[in-house]
């Protein structure tokens, strides 16, 4: 999977991703991140998985996984990304660049989750930063764009 920096959002050609993307760039330019809230991004919801940084360690706490999501893989809530057993390596590299670059990173390679006989095809990722008061990175804000 290649991950490349969100230039502007005409990087973004998934619905989903451009739609948090925008919403993203609102919050960053207000400089208000806490004023993150889910229901601005309705649409959104099904396809995104939030992580919490966990101390000032590289370690990612899923918060929330949206329905697309559990369907696709299952519910982590509450886990440790590197401790669940199943962690995802998309997961992980995206937490990662972000992390390291405290700027959004996507991608729009294509991949497909397989969970239970079901097969959930994705055409563009997106992730990122939330910033606590202080300017440090708190959450991660990942959104898997649906094929269509």
């Amino acid at each position: 999977m290649n991950l490349k920096p969100v230039k502007s959002l005409e990087d973004l050609a998934g619905a989903v991703c451009r739609e948090v993307y925008v919403y993203w760039e609102k919050l960053r330019s207000s400089g208000k991140f806490d004023a993150f809230d889910l229901i601005d991004v309705p649409d959104v919801i099904p396809y995104l998985v939030i992580l919490d940084l966990e101390d000032d360690a590289p370690t990612f706490r899923f918060r929330m996984s949206g329905q697309a999501i559990v369907v696709a893989s299952s519910d982590l809530t509450g886990q440790l990304l590197d401790k669940t057993g199943k962690v995802a390596p998309l997961t992980l590299k995206f937490c990662e660049a972000v992390a390291e670059t405290m700027a959004p990173v996507f991608s729009n390679d294509r991949f497909a989750i397989e969970f239970t006989g079901l097969t959930r095809r994705f055409s563009e990722s997106v992730a990122l930063p939330l910033l606590d008061g202080n300017g440090k990175l708190s959450r991660i804000l990942l959104v898997h764009c649906p094929e269509v």
